[in-house]
């Protein structure tokens, strides 16, 4: 079962880190992640902080948002595996100036990201694109459904994924098989 970790109005990027760390340590299946995304970014090391927990974490991370994003609703966008969208939902059409958006954007979407981030393009319908995000009425079901759907195997999958974008190809491949080895003996 996932965790849920409700954003309070007003945390600072400090505290978020350390929330964030403290919830993916009873992280079992997934991380959901839901509240005000509405906020800014008070402290470049507490975001570097928060956003290095998400994108490091060992289980698959998901966002359910339903009112405004700001700049740390764009943040979020761009590290979760999976996110729900309330209808009408939308990135602030100044998206790109958010702090860290160009390199997280970069991360998220590869190449495709450059375009994107220099024209300003519709990020949420970038993400959709992917499959990473899906627009749906009640977001919080919707993101709790995209873990469940994951699976068995979802926190080894997303280390594979973590490590390939991270490695060379054949550390890559030769952490995924160690991995996937270790989780079929210990059955």
């Amino acid at each position: 079962m996932a965790t849920r970790f409700e954003i309070a109005a007003g945390m600072r990027d400090a505290a978020l880190a350390g929330a964030l760390r403290k919830a993916l340590r009873r992280a079992g299946d997934g991380l959901l992640i839901a509240g005000d995304l509405s906020g800014g970014m008070d402290d470049a090391r507490g975001l570097a902080d928060w956003v290095g927990a998400l994108g490091d974490a060992p289980v698959p991370v998901a966002l359910a948002a339903r009112g405004p994003l700001g700049p740390r609703g764009v943040a979020l966008l761009l590290v979760a595996d999976l996110t729900a969208l309330a209808p009408g939902v939308a990135a602030p059409a100044d998206w790109p100036d958010a702090p860290g958006a160009p390199a997280l954007a970069s991360r998220a979407l590869g190449p495709a990201a450059r375009a994107l981030v220099l024209e300003g393009g519709d990020l949420v319908a970038a993400l959709a694109a992917t499959g990473r995000l899906t627009v749906a009425d009640d977001p919080l079901a919707a993101a709790e459904a995209r873990l469940a759907a994951a699976g068995p195997g979802a926190a080894r999958r997303r280390a594979s994924l973590t490590a390939a974008a991270n490695l060379p190809l054949r550390e890559a491949l030769d952490f995924d098989l160690w991995h996937h080895r270790a989780e079929r003996d210990s059955r």
